[in-house]
């Protein structure tokens, strides 16, 4: 498993991919910093910690599974 991915590499696939099609239907938007991704807060506001923890675990996993594909 890989896991030195650089912030390039995860910036790329985070707004290349999913980032669109969440941000068109109003549910993130890329922060007036680059490097950070901002939630719609009424949705923030529901996201328990267990959630949380698990949409970085399917992150990391897909993260993952699209480097050893595309790099490996």
């Amino acid at each position: 498993m890989r896991e030195n991915y650089t912030r390039k590499e995860v910036m790329q696939n985070i707004f290349n991919n999913p980032f669109k099609r969440f941000g068109d239907m109003g549910f993130i938007k890329r922060s007036r910093d680059i490097e950070y991704v901002e939630f719609n807060s009424h949705i923030w506001k529901n996201i328990n910690k267990e959630c949380i923890v698990n949409i970085i675990k399917l992150c990391d996993k897909a993260l993952d599974e699209y480097f050893n594909e595309n790099m490996g």
